[in-house]
């Protein structure tokens, strides 16, 4: 998924990702890396291993 602002970085605050995993297909696990840039610039990388469907992760980030 990709989020995108009308101007070239979003407004400084803090923001929560939620990363959730709704269905595992019939797998015993997944794994996801999310990655976020700004700009151009990566500020946050992260790794959810979900093990049940449904699971979800809240990541925080700030930007400043």
């Amino acid at each position: 998924e990709n989020v995108r602002w009308a101007t070239q970085t979003p407004p400084s605050g803090r923001y929560e990702i939620k990363l959730a995993a709704f269905d595992l297909c019939g797998a015993a696990d997944a794994t996801a890396t999310l990655t976020v840039s700004v700009g151009g610039r990566v500020v946050g990388s992260w790794t959810a291993n979900f093990t049940y469907p449904r699971q979800e992760y809240v990541f925080p980030l700030t930007v400043r």
